[in-house]
């Protein structure tokens, strides 16, 4: 019988995710410095990823890919757009990153399970290729 899923903690979370910055594009990740301890019920609509009116990052861009890549390590390749469960607390997806991965069609949401993010093939061919930090900072 395979071990039971262990949640990442935050902090093993934000390293991965800082370190997947760091080496894909040079700057540490901007986003997600604390634990979340509420989700965000807005996140499970797809209409509040896409009304984000800021400048977004091109989906291909080496930032995306390291926050896609994060996600996807931290918890598969379906996650909640409420906010990532960890071993306490929350990691929140970035609404600039993921609006980018949606109008891309890498990811879906809410159309395998409402609220729920999915890597499509796109998605999946995106962050193909890009080893995990062996020793995350």
């Amino acid at each position: 019988m395979p071990p039971p899923f262990k949640k990442m903690t935050f902090r093993e979370a934000r390293a991965l995710l800082n370190s997947l910055c760091l080496m894909l594009d040079g700057k540490p990740a901007s986003t997600n410095k604390n634990a979340s301890e509420k989700p965000n019920p807005d996140g499970a609509e797809e209409s509040w990823w896409i009304e984000n009116d800021k400048t977004l990052p091109p989906f291909d861009s080496s930032r995306c890919r390291a926050y896609l890549r994060a996600y996807a390590e931290i918890a598969g390749p379906v996650f909640y757009g409420s906010g990532i469960p960890l071993e306490r607390g929350l990691l929140h997806p970035d609404r600039g990153v993921m609006k980018a991965m949606l109008l891309a069609e890498c990811v879906t949401l809410g159309v395998a399970k409402r609220g729920l993010f999915e890597l499509t093939e796109k998605g999946r061919d995106l962050i193909a290729g890009i080893d995990i930090p062996s020793n995350p900072t």
